[in-house]
């Protein structure tokens, strides 16, 4: 799950380097609900509120976000597809999948 990483840009830079030309970075998360409100958890968001401070944690990553990690770390062709609906913490959300190729 990226979005409990404490740098997606730097997470994705790291991994693409990793990458053959060619290669392909495929990420799986969700999309941060737009209604989300860090300050405002759900019943039983006390026990969530605890770990904040360990985990880095933003509840999903925004599509743009997600695209502009890609782009930064030089992936090309980013495709970017909706994989299932659900919800996390009683927020509705977007299951989607980002794929994109290290250049030739």
């Amino acid at each position: 799950a990226f979005h409990h990483l404490p740098s997606i840009p730097t997470t994705t830079r790291i991994l693409s380097s990793f990458l053959k030309p060619g290669g392909a970075l495929i990420v799986c998360d969700f999309r941060r609900p737009s209604d989300y409100d860090p300050h405002n958890l759900p019943e039983g968001g006390e026990d969530l509120a605890k770990f904040k401070e360990m985990l880095p944690h933003v509840h999903g990553v925004t599509e743009e976000d997600m695209r502009a990690a890609f782009e930064g770390a030089g992936l090309v062709d980013i495709k970017m597809e909706h994989v299932s609906n659900g919800k996390v913490h009683g927020h509705a959300t977007v299951v989607y999948v980002t794929r994109g190729f290290k250049p030739q």
